[in-house]
């Protein structure tokens, strides 16, 4: 069977722009919420590798699709 969304993941990218999460993003249609999941006092480390968190997650959304939205903003490690 398929695992139904809870509606946020974690998505890990290898060389993510910048502007990964001050851009809008929008996943099968619905606006989705993404973070840095990084404790503030660990940002310094976060060179090259960005774990970020998405929330608002259609129930329907599959790890497939994540990952496709994703690859447009760095090498996708993790979803």
């Amino acid at each position: 069977g398929t695992s139904q969304s809870r509606g946020f993941g974690f998505v890990t990218l290898q060389g993510a722009s910048e502007g990964l999460v001050n851009e809008e993003h929008e996943v099968n249609g619905k606006k989705v919420e993404v973070k840095l999941a990084v404790p503030a006092n660990e940002m310094h480390t976060l060179i090259k590798t960005r774990r970020c968190f998405v929330g608002a997650l259609p129930k329907e959304i599959t790890i497939e699709e994540l990952a496709a939205h994703f690859k447009a903003f760095g090498r996708v490690i993790a979803v």
